[in-house]
């Protein structure tokens, strides 16, 4: 749907192309391994009674994003770099 949207939607592209959405495409594998761990921290922290979830929710996505952004720079990027000199393709692999 979205891609038909970019195709055939006037402005749909620019939305699809703007920074903010290139950033969070670029680091959502990153925000997908990281953001369980800390939802599931904050959870037990809420739990115990640590802080009312009001407060906990802002808390636990601006630590997910900054986790996010550590994980990226320093594990997906380099691992990204590693694999570009064995140009392994998906049809390559059996």
């Amino acid at each position: 749907m979205i891609v038909l949207s970019a195709i055939t939607v006037p402005g749909v592209t620019w939305v699809l192309e703007s920074r903010p959405l290139q950033y969070a495409g670029a680091r959502s594998f990153s925000i997908y391994l990281v953001d369980e761990p800390i939802l599931v921290s904050v959870a037990i922290s809420h739990a115990a009674g640590v802080l009312p979830w009001l407060l906990l929710a802002p808390v636990a996505i601006a630590a997910a994003l900054l986790v996010a952004e550590g994980f990226y720079h320093v594990v997906e990027e380099p691992a990204t770099l590693l694999s570009w000199p064995l140009d392994i393709k998906p049809s390559s692999v059996r």
